[in-house]
């Protein structure tokens, strides 16, 4: 799997309060140890710790790292083949409409919250695009999705695009 490289100075970034407190939650949700950032200097041996070990987090699947060459705050997410496949019956089951079994399948296979956003993410903004605004709202909810997933640009723009449409078939 192909790990964003990131700089010594992205890194750097990294270590500094909150994004230092996310990338510890990150390693202990991955079961790795948190010591390299205990340290507030950021030494070429912490910074080359952590590198080895946001790689391992990120070769575990379903977790996201800034992309070495965006805007700040923008994220890449780095799935798994697996994650991927599960990510599609996820999209598929969805899109058929049947949120409790999309419920039923996240909850058995224990699919990471990145995964599963990125999903229902996909079949809202497609339903978004075909004027259902309900289902889209019902995914929000069942799922219990977070605003700033609404605040998406992707979102966004589609939810604007159903707001153009809708108006233009509207006589004023």
């Amino acid at each position: 799997m192909d790990v964003p490289e990131l700089s010594n100075e992205q890194i750097e970034d990294l270590l500094v309060g909150e994004e230092r407190e996310k990338i510890a939650a990150a390693l202990r949700q991955a079961g790795l140890p948190t010591e390299a950032l205990d340290s507030e200097e950021n030494t070429p041996d912490q910074i080359a710790e952590v590198r080895g070990l946001i790689k391992k987090v990120v070769e575990g699947g379903g977790y996201s790292l800034p992309k070495a060459d965006s805007p700040e705050g923008a994220q890449e997410i780095v799935l798994t083949p697996e994650d991927e496949r599960a990510k599609e019956g996820l999209i598929k089951i969805l899109s058929e409409e049947s949120i409790d079994d999309a419920l039923k399948i996240k909850e058995g296979l224990s699919l990471s919250e990145v995964l599963v956003q990125e999903a229902a993410k996909e079949v809202m903004i497609s339903y978004l695009s075909k004027m259902d605004i309900d289902y889209a709202l019902q995914i929000k909810e069942a799922f219990s999705l977070p605003d700033s997933l609404l605040q998406s640009p992707e979102v966004q723009e589609a939810a604007k695009e159903v707001m153009i449409s809708y108006l233009s078939k509207m006589d004023i």
